[in-house]
């Protein structure tokens, strides 16, 4: 992959990236099929990949280490005022085992918004979408059924290039 406009330049297959290749890696859209949405599960790749190095060398189980992490981030990251960092780090680690599920929201099209291009979305898809991920789940009690029936009027999000895998397991853009 090579993207004059991020600095992305990359043979094929898996990569140990720097501080440069991996900002180049997060922000390229150009070349790829979705542009943005492919740009998101790059991110998303990146996140877990960036955890499970972490993890795999102990930092979120090693107080000096994580310090100095924590100390890295209050650099180098803004965030939100009040935002626990500590406790966000300390939770970061499940990002590294499979016990995160990556979603993008359902794109209904593309289009123009003041001169700037934007995603057009369904609200109300989006909201069915949130609640069937982080709603409750339904008790599978006496006559109760043992999934919870799907809406018909849901449409699946927009086809999307066939992911790759990385070691992890980790969705990813060819």
């Amino acid at each position: 992959m090579k993207d004059r406009y991020s600095g992305a330049d990359f043979p094929a297959g898996p990569q140990t990236l720097d501080g440069r290749q991996s900002l180049a890696f997060v922000r390229q859209r150009h070349g790829l099929d979705m542009g943005d949405l492919d740009r998101t599960k790059r991110q998303q790749a990146f996140l877990a990949g960036a955890t499970k190095k972490l993890n795999s060398a102990g930092t979120f189980t090693d107080p000096a280490k994580l310090i100095k992490l924590i100390d890295a981030a209050k650099r180098d990251v803004v965030t939100d005022e009040g935002w626990d960092l500590l406790a966000f780090l300390k939770q970061a680690k499940n990002l590294s085992g499979g016990r995160v599920h990556f979603t993008t929201l359902p794109v209904e099209g593309f289009g123009r918004n003041h001169g700037e291009d934007i995603n057009v979305v369904d609200d109300m898809k989006i909201k069915r979408l949130i609640a069937e991920q982080i709603g409750p789940k339904p008790s599978a009690g006496p006559g109760a059924p043992s999934s919870p029936p799907s809406s018909p009027e849901a449409a699946p999000p927009p086809p999307s290039p066939s992911p790759s895998k990385d070691g992890g397991g980790i969705p990813c853009v060819d």
